[in-house]
């Protein structure tokens, strides 16, 4: 458990560092200098429970219990192992079948003609699932029927429906090889909406507004409705020089949980960046190159330093860094080491870390710093059983540490754990029990 917690927390340490690297030069507010807190850690932990508390207090188990019961119908249909005599086939197959008999043939024609245009087009027959309407009926047999309106495809099941609806074409991303002479256009739906309800209820409604601007500038809104008063919103911006993003979580239009950040990044929409070659043999030994979609490994040297935010109620967590500079130094640090599960190198890797990155826990609405966050190596020795066998596992890792203003240090395992935070766990297990 130990490990899992750190490995969690390091990936998200690593998720948001990866996603903020920015250039000095940002969209982004910069954050007021926050002044120290006088609290002690125990007393941070008192105002960080209570944070977590007002969280989880915001959620109704009972709001999506519906939209799980929904989706385990819908897998026990598709995953039964209930063998069809008539048919000799599972449920799942069949739906397979149904689908690709629709639009599978048409996409692969196209996709395989040299010498010619390939077109993904949702709104002009390189798909064709516009005006379907598939049932999976009682006994988990799946089959469709025409709707007469085109733009959509219907679901249905037990007592759900799932609509899936597009708009017209917002613009196209279009890559053209040369080698092979063919021409690829992705064409843009201007939204892409799936809707469930259930008893005729929306318990989920799912928005996507991607948008292609000069085949340069990709961007995508994305909307998460849940029933219940829930929203999850994710905004991404994508041109040839930076990525920017923004989310939000929030209940009845109060704000629980929000994130932004920017990477500054050349040649990120450059099509050829995207495009890599491979050469293989045949079984007769004659050579052929294959292309495959690959982001050039040159691109990651053009990111800069940055910044990101991440904000959950009355708690924040700010950081910069300088990615490029991490990036470079690990590639030295890998090429001068001899193996990988040593405390040496973990304390190496995390001296780097610490050394090009600067990310405060503070809360925003007293701008208070509560702790500054690093990384630290760290040894580990533990035991599991297995068939009745007991094993120990010793490694090494890498583990992120609280520093607070008065020189103390948690790690963040320590610091967060069952026994300090216990009005949290006996709320968790009252929510997990309702």
């Amino acid at each position: 458990m130990k490990r899992l917690l750190t490995s969690l927390a390091l990936c998200a340490m690593a998720l948001t560092t990866f996603s903020a690297c920015t250039p000095k030069e940002t969209t982004q507010e910069p954050a007021p200098t926050p002044s120290v807190s006088e609290l002690t850690p125990d007393e941070h932990k008192q105002k960080l429970e209570d944070i977590a508390i007002e969280l989880v207090d915001e959620f109704n188990p009972s709001d999506f219990e519906l939209l799980a019961n929904a989706f385990i119908s819908l897998s026990e249909y598709l995953y039964t192992e209930e063998w069809d005599d008539e048919s000799q086939e599972y449920p799942v197959e069949q739906m397979a079948r149904a689908l690709k008999t629709k639009s599978m043939g048409d996409l692969t024609k196209a996709a395989t003609r040299a010498s010619e245009q390939f077109i993904f087009d949702l709104n002009n027959g390189a798909i064709e699932l516009d005006g379907l309407r598939f049932v999976i009926d009682e006994d988990g047999e799946v089959y469709y029927e025409e709707l007469e309106s085109t733009g959509r495809v219907e679901v249905t099941w037990d007592n759900a429906v799932v609509l899936f609806t597009w708009g017209e074409n917002n613009g196209q991303y279009t890559y053209t090889d040369e080698a092979e002479d063919i021409e690829y256009v992705v064409k843009v739906p201007a939204y892409v909406n799936a809707s469930l309800k259930i008893d005729g209820v929306e318990h989920l409604n799912v928005n996507a507004e991607p948008a292609v601007t000069n085949n340069d500038d990709l961007a995508l809104n994305l909307t998460i409705k849940i029933y219940g008063g829930y929203e999850i919103t994710n905004a991404a911006n994508v041109t040839n020089e930076k990525v920017t993003y923004n989310s939000s979580f929030k209940k009845n239009a109060k704000t629980l949980i929000s994130n932004s950040a920017e990477l500054y990044i050349n040649g990120l929409t450059t099509p050829e960046n995207w495009i890599s070659e491979y050469t293989n043999e045949d079984e007769y030994g004659n050579e052929y190159t294959e292309t495959y979609l690959s982001l050039d490994e040159s691109v990651y040297e053009t990111m800069t330093n940055g910044q990101f935010r991440c904000d959950i109620l009355k708690l924040s967590i700010i950081g910069s860094g300088d990615f490029k500079e991490i990036l470079t130094e690990m590639e030295t640090l890998n090429n001068e080491s001899t193996t990988y599960n040593d405390i040496a190198y973990y304390e190496a890797y995390s001296d780097i870390l610490n050394k090009h990155t600067d990310i405060v826990a503070v809360y925003n609405d007293t701008n208070e710093k509560i702790a500054n966050v690093i990384t630290q190596g760290f040894y580990y020795e533990e035991e599991y059983i297995e068939d009745g066998t007991s094993y120990v596992e010793i490694g090494c890792g890498v583990e992120p540490i609280l520093v607070f203003p008065d020189g103390s240090k948690f790690s963040l395992e320590n610091y967060f754990s069952a026994d300090s935070f216990e009005r949290l766990m006996e709320r968790l297990e009252e929510f997990y029990g309702e």
